[in-house]
């Protein structure tokens, strides 16, 4: 049901989005500072309208709006109402989701709250093995770790002119080894360190860690 659900709101929502292009093309324009809009009263009704439907409008980076359901929308639907790993399942990406996660090819949350993300993701890989969910957990593990160990457009990992890992990422490596050492994600993120000290080139770094072996 909840499979279902997602997939008929989706569509639904996909749809309205492209309904109402006008609209979400000229949003942008309304942001006049961090968090704050100049909303005329036509879209403010609209907005409100929006959160009625457990919708809203979310900017996603580059002058594109989007309207999304609220992040925590699912979750109040389905709580009490599913097997524990669909609520955990659930619950997380509620988390997951309160705030963009990146935009133009750049982190949106610190390195940090990605390594506990990455840990929250691989428990569940885990605890729930058979879970008729474990293709998209582990495939939201196996994104957010090619990011963590990767980089992103925006976001390198390695200090190509100092020949080194980039101290903030090095810092962050260092804790998820010390906090998780048994985890998965430590495993893997000792490999990168190993690979970069061997001067393994960067372009057959991701070939070197094979990272769903």
């Amino acid at each position: 049901m909840y499979e279902d659900y997602v997939k008929i709101r989706d569509k639904y929502t996909d749809c309205f989005n492209d309904s109402q292009t006008e609209i979400l093309d000229k949003y942008v324009d309304y942001h006049t500072g961090p968090d704050t809009y100049n909303l005329p009263d036509n879209i403010k009704k609209m907005a409100a309208e929006l959160n009625k439907a457990g919708l809203e409008f979310r900017e996603m980076g580059e002058g594109f709006t989007e309207i999304h359901s609220l992040p925590g929308y699912y979750e109040s639907v389905f709580k009490n109402k599913v097997t524990p790993d669909y609520s955990a399942y659930i619950s997380q990406m509620a988390k997951d989701n309160k705030e963009n996660y990146a935009i133009n090819g750049g982190l949106m949350i610190t390195w940090e709250e990605l390594g506990d993300r990455l840990i929250v993701w691989e428990n569940l890989m885990n605890k729930y093995p058979k879970s008729q969910l474990i293709k998209s957990i582990t495939d939201n593990y196996y994104s957010y770790l090619s990011d963590y160990l990767l980089g992103m457009d925006s976001d390198l990992i390695y200090d190509s002119e100092e020949g080194k890992i980039f101290d903030d990422k090095m810092e962050e490596y260092n804790r998820i080894i010390k906090k998780y050492p048994n985890s998965r994600t430590a495993k893997k993120t000792k490999e990168l360190i190993a690979a970069y000290d061997a001067h393994t080139p960067e372009d057959q770094i991701g070939e070197k860690l094979n990272l769903r072996r």
